[in-house]
């Protein structure tokens, strides 16, 4: 009975926190846009929501989607996820204006139309994030992050409309 009450408690979290910022039903649909689940099954929801059902009972999908929607969609955690696996490769693609990673990357993103245009803003975004001090300090995340936001930033721009969701 306790982890009924429990699971119950966990689930209930997020919606009436939600509740109190947003119109019900404003947000990520965290069954099928959050969580594991929409990393692994992008395009197929039912699988999504059962996938994430399974793996933690979805609280990590609720948790994402109250506390950070702007990460519930899977084709940001797709782009992100390549980023980090690819990071050294990503990088050295940036540095010479482009290579299969930024090829990999525009096509998660759903800007493959706009490739050559992304890495070139990307190259330059990229630049400005290397030559800051302490650069070199930095986490092999911080690096991913900073890749990722240059990427981003860059398809907001010379593409912004296969860049909405990311």
């Amino acid at each position: 009975m306790k982890k009924i009450a429990l699971v119950a408690a966990l689930v209930a979290v997020p919606f009436i926190s939600q509740a109190e910022t947003k119109a019900q039903g404003s947000g990520p649909s965290p069954y099928t846009e959050c969580g594991i689940g929409a990393a692994i099954f992008q395009n197929v929801g039912w699988a999504a929501a059962i996938s994430n059902v399974i793996w933690d009972l979805g609280t990590t999908a609720f948790s994402s989607a109250t506390l950070s929607p702007e990460m519930c969609n899977a084709k940001k955690v797709k782009t992100a996820t390549l980023i980090i696996e690819t990071l050294e490769g990503m990088e050295a693609d940036l540095a010479s204006g482009g290579g299969s990673y930024t090829t990999a990357v525009a096509s998660t993103m759903g800007c493959a139309s706009a490739h050559n245009a992304i890495v070139a803003k990307a190259r330059s975004n990229y630049a400005e994030v290397v030559a800051q001090p302490g650069y070199s300090a930095q986490t092999r995340q911080e690096r991913a992050a900073g890749v990722y936001s240059s990427v981003k930033a860059a398809a907001n721009t010379v593409a912004p409309t296969c860049a909405v969701s990311l």
